[in-house]
């Protein structure tokens, strides 16, 4: 804007059933009045009935995957990017 400041406008989608957080996109270039492809989107996903995250996946095809144990913690966190898998964490029980 005129002022100097950035700005920047984040949308949030939400599931109608579940509540739960299924997107989060930042439109790049909120000045010109659309939301295309100068934008920057993640999602979320979930283990079937619960509120476990399953993965966030994002624009620039990156993908974070969660695992947990049967206690429901967190097992590992893996975060892959250009095609190459790393663990971030990983837990033994």
């Amino acid at each position: 804007n005129t002022s100097g400041l950035l700005v920047k406008r984040v949308y949030y989608g939400y599931n109608a059933t579940t509540n739960k957080l299924e997107t989060v996109t930042v439109d790049l270039s909120p000045t010109d009045g659309t939301l295309g492809t100068d934008s920057y989107k993640s999602t979320y996903t979930y283990f079937d009935g619960t509120n476990r995250l399953r993965s966030i996946s994002q624009t620039d095809n990156s993908l974070v995957t969660f695992d947990y144990d049967a206690s429901g913690r967190i097992k590992s966190i893996v975060e892959t990017l250009s095609g190459t898998t790393t663990p971030v964490t990983a837990t033994t029980t």
